[in-house]
């Protein structure tokens, strides 16, 4: 597999829809492959930086303004 394809399945798993082979070929790549752990280090900053972040209400004139 090329790294193009590894960076698939970092999105599959950070999606939570990667099967348990490909979760392990991913970890097993990822050990040996300093460019994809980074980007999986990074996918994991980014999405944990996001849930700490509050949501907030949309004014109801955006919401009918761009239906």
């Amino acid at each position: 597999m090329s790294c193009s394809e590894y960076l698939e399945l970092i999105s599959l798993y950070f999606d939570n829809e990667i099967d348990i082979d490909d979760e392990q070929r991913l970890f097993d790549h990822i050990e040996k492959c300093p460019k994809c752990k980074k980007e999986f280090e990074d996918m994991k900053n980014i999405l944990g930086m996001l849930k700490d972040t509050p949501m907030i209400d949309i004014p109801y004139f955006f919401l009918i303004k761009f239906r």
